[in-house]
């Protein structure tokens, strides 16, 4: 049976509820530049990595076929029906069909239109989606301790902070129960008020006072989710926390641990740069 390629159709999505396990249709199998193939299915629970801002590794495992395990090295993100290029295929470009593609080595086994179950490695998983929501709680941590260096107002988080994270955030790297968050403090957060001087006199104790406050909000959080917790690819999600005092919503289309107990202990270390800061989350001893 073969299925004809129909552009417009997303792949629908279940990694943001923390789904580990699917069955699926193949759709189409397209080979790749390195002689392996990108196999697309209808859904997935499989995050793949982000083109445009890859800040977290894709989800891998496994895909059942007829008898047939094939390890599912990595997910990646299709364009109508290519590999997606970040330069001339802008995120959010109208009318531009988003599919995840699953990495396989020998697709000789899969044909198009049978069935598929896809099951995603669930240490690797945890690792990630920990280091994921650790990173985001370190960022209100770090917007709360550092709003005093804002001079000027900007743009707030949700806790009513000047969201810093968002204003300074050069570049962002998801690990195992942790992450890397690069931070520049340019001309432009000068120009917007951010005391870089006082910043570089306090910073050797800053690190602590941003795990103090991390874990304090840590052990008020309630309720952790991604919103949808399933939906096409190129939908838009949400990541709550909610607290004792209150929800605070962040744009974000990763994975994310749903259990708040989890987490934990998270410690912070802070790097001054030539041009800005780095901080390294890490959660457990």
């Amino acid at each position: 049976m073969t299925l004809r390629y129909i552009g417009g159709m997303d792949t629908h999505v279940t990694f943001p509820a923390g789904r580990l396990e699917e069955t699926a249709t193949v759709l189409r199998i397209l080979p790749l530049a390195d002689g392996r193939s990108a196999v697309v299915t209808d859904r997935t629970p499989f995050h793949p990595v982000d083109p445009w801002w890859s800040d977290q590794p894709s989800d891998r495992g496994m895909m059942l076929a007829g008898g047939v395990t094939l390890e599912v090295p990595e997910a990646i993100v299709l364009a109508d029906g290519a590999v997606v290029d970040p330069a001339s295929t802008p995120r959010g470009a109208e009318g531009v069909a988003l599919e995840v593609g699953h990495v396989v080595g020998d697709a000789s086994a899969l044909v198009e239109g049978m069935e598929v179950t896809l099951r995603v490695d669930p240490a690797s998983r945890d690792a990630l989606a920990t280091g994921h929501t650790a990173a985001h709680i370190a960022a209100l941590a770090l917007n709360r301790v550092l709003a005093p260096y804002w001079k000027k107002t900007i743009a707030e988080d949700g806790q009513g902070h000047p969201n810093t994270d968002q204003k300074l955030i050069a570049a962002s790297r998801i690990s195992p129960y942790g992450s890397r968050e690069t931070y520049r403090i340019g001309k432009s957060a000068r120009k917007a008020g951010f005391d870089a001087e006082r910043f570089r006199e306090d910073s050797a104790g800053l690190a602590n006072a941003i795990a103090t406050e991390a874990n304090a909000m840590l052990g008020r959080i309630r309720r952790l989710e991604v919103l949808p917790g399933e939906d096409a690819l190129s939908g838009r999600r949400t990541w709550r926390a909610t607290l004792d005092d209150g929800t605070i919503d962040i744009p974000c289309g990763g994975v994310h641990t749903l259990d708040p107990r989890a987490i934990g202990p998270i410690s912070i270390d802070l790097t001054p740069s030539d041009d800005g800061f780095i901080m390294d989350v890490k959660v457990g001893p």
